[in-house]
């Protein structure tokens, strides 16, 4: 007797996760177990390190089994826990209901639920439902702690914003201090915004008048939008700071 197909599918969006126990090589060793345990033809493992706010269907490895899905019906898609397919609760049912028009099944392995019948469908609804809720909870309150620390005048290392340098750094945090070079930088993008020109044009201008990113690399269009689009959206003191900074660089201002 032929024994059915299965596709494993293993996710991490951050190295945060990584260190939890959710890592890739984790979830993966549980998936393996659990294909021999149900006597499962395991057919390949797919592993990826993206949001899972992203749409099943638009990341590289979903699309890849939504097609092996379409080829071989009947094929089961393992996850350790269904957050790892999705946190988005309208993604989830509509990847509940892709697996059931293509006839395959998909399971669990921390609840213990397969697609197999209506009651399953309603805990796995409700399931994504607290899932979607944490995810837009851990954002909420990752943007107060943000907010509190700049309002103290602190910044953690992977949040530090152009235009500025930490100073006492203690387990990742420190102080913020406002860095010169960066500021005058920032003033002239709203300069060169102001004066009309596109992402492309205020990127190639800085490039030629060597105002390095940062990480002291080339600016492109993309990472020149947010970085401008945060000035332009953000505090007053910060947009007078970076213009002032820019006419103390010309020597127009004492």
């Amino acid at each position: 007797m032929t024994r059915p197909r299965a596709i494993g599918y293993c996710r991490v969006s951050t190295e945060e996760q990584a260190l939890r126990g959710l890592s890739l090589d984790a979830q993966e060793r549980k998936i393996r177990g659990h294909a021999q345990a149900h006597d499962l033809e395991l057919v390949e493992v797919v592993r990826e390190q993206v949001s899972g706010g992203k749409p099943f269907a638009g990341r590289c490895g979903g699309q890849r089994i939504l097609n092996q899905l379409a080829k071989n019906r009947g094929t089961w898609l393992i996850v350790v826990d269904f957050d790892r397919l999705c946190r988005d609760t309208r993604d989830a049912l509509a990847q509940w209901d892709t697996c059931d028009t293509l006839g395959a099944v998909l399971c669990s392995i921390q609840q213990g639920v397969r697609s197999t019948d209506p009651v399953s469908k309603c805990f796995y609804s409700m399931l994504m439902c607290f899932a979607e809720l944490e995810r837009a909870k851990a954002s909420e309150r990752t943007r107060r702690a943000l907010a509190d620390r700049w309002e103290q005048g602190k910044c953690a290392e992977v949040h530090l914003p152009f235009g500025y340098d930490l100073e006492d750094v203690v387990e990742g945090v420190g102080w913020l201090t406002p860095n010169a070079r960066e500021l005058a930088t920032l003033g002239r993008m709203l300069e060169l915004a102001e004066q009309g020109n596109g992402w492309t044009a205020i990127a190639r201008a800085l490039n030629e008048e060597d105002r390095p990113t940062k990480a002291g690399s080339t600016w492109f269009p993309a990472s020149l939008k947010r970085t401008l689009q945060r000035v332009q959206q953000g505090e007053d003191k910060l947009r007078c700071d970076a213009a002032q900074a820019l006419l103390i660089e010309r020597g127009e201002t004492a």
